[in-house]
């Protein structure tokens, strides 16, 4: 087992950590530190902003949240499925092509790599951002899940499960200058939303009527599109 201890007169260290395939707990300080987590580990953050390298053998093991804000990259790609243990995480990144379930933390926000990836959400208020690549974003049958990404980020991505109480935020479209378009195409429904010299054209699965879309303001630089 391995813990860090916090430096006496507060100062944040930093620490490397690199775990085995053991049944070890590590257990973090103040710092801000950088975790590679091996398969069976136990993790338990501090107080410091922590970076957790996680693998598909690992995506099981248990971590157990500080105060601190923590960003979880899951490397080596795969089909990967966040185990119920894993908790306290504000930011899920995938650094190569993943299929990615997210477990059942609200209030997450799930980042593609740029590869095609596909995210799955694991409960209602989860953001999910596919950057760049053609992927697949899942909403959960709870709703109120956010797909939200640029619009050459969002640009021939599929949409899947997107509910009335969902929505899609194009970050970079000013909902001012904002027009969207949609046709059905196969079993999907082809959305072109264009504004500010921007473009992004998405699908989502099912078809849905063009005058059920509403458009308003991100509350920053972006429009947000819903379904009624």
């Amino acid at each position: 087992n391995l813990k860090l201890t916090s430096s006496p007169n507060g100062a944040q260290a930093t620490a490397l950590v690199v775990g085995a395939a053991n049944t070890a707990t590590i257990t973090l300080g103040n710092g801000s530190d950088t975790v590679y987590l091996g398969a069976g580990e136990k993790l338990i953050t501090g107080t410091g902003n922590n970076t957790i390298h996680i693998t598909k053998a690992s995506a099981s093991d248990s971590i157990t949240a500080g105060t601190g804000t923590n960003t979880l990259v899951v490397d080596g790609g795969g089909s990967v499925t966040l185990g119920a243990k894993i908790t306290g995480i504000s930011t899920v990144s995938l650094s190569s092509a993943t299929n990615l379930k997210l477990n059942a933390m609200g209030f997450i926000t799930a980042t593609g790599s740029a590869g095609t990836d596909t995210i799955t959400a694991g409960a209602a208020h989860q953001t999910l951002t596919g950057g760049l690549g053609a992927d697949t974003l899942v909403g959960n049958t709870a709703g109120y899940d956010s797909f939200t990404d640029t619009a050459a980020g969002l640009s021939g991505d599929l949409l899947r499960g997107f509910l009335a109480t969902d929505r899609i935020d194009l970050t970079d479209i000013a909902y001012p200058t904002a027009h969207l378009t949609s046709a059905f195409s196969g079993a999907n429904t082809s959305v072109t939303l264009t504004g500010g010299g921007a473009s992004s054209t998405f699908l989502l699965q099912g078809h849905f009527s063009t005058a059920g879309f509403g458009l308003a303001s991100d509350g920053h630089s972006g429009t947000v599109i819903t379904h009624a």
